[in-house]
């Protein structure tokens, strides 16, 4: 019998603010980000933009690369 598929679960971290008309997010763990015109799609635009990094991830087989995450200074550079 094969075994059940492993499942793993990530803490990741969502910082959006407000810039001009728009509402920007970002995920710093995995240095992805994207921008919606309310909060709630700016959310749901950064929960696809984080999905579809970590499938390329897992594809390209360099999933330990990118939970590798940014560092202090990268992620304030996003802020601008």
């Amino acid at each position: 019998m094969a075994s059940p598929e492993k499942q793993a679960f990530l803490d990741l971290t969502a910082v959006i603010w407000h810039e001009g008309p728009d509402f920007v997010s970002l995920c710093p763990e995995l240095g992805v980000s994207s921008r919606g015109s309310t909060l709630e799609e700016a959310t749901a635009m950064l929960e696809e933009a984080v999905d579809l990094c970590l499938e390329n991830a897992r594809e390209l087989d360099m999933f330990d690369a990118a939970i590798g995450g940014l560092t202090v200074d990268e992620f304030l550079s996003h802020l601008g």
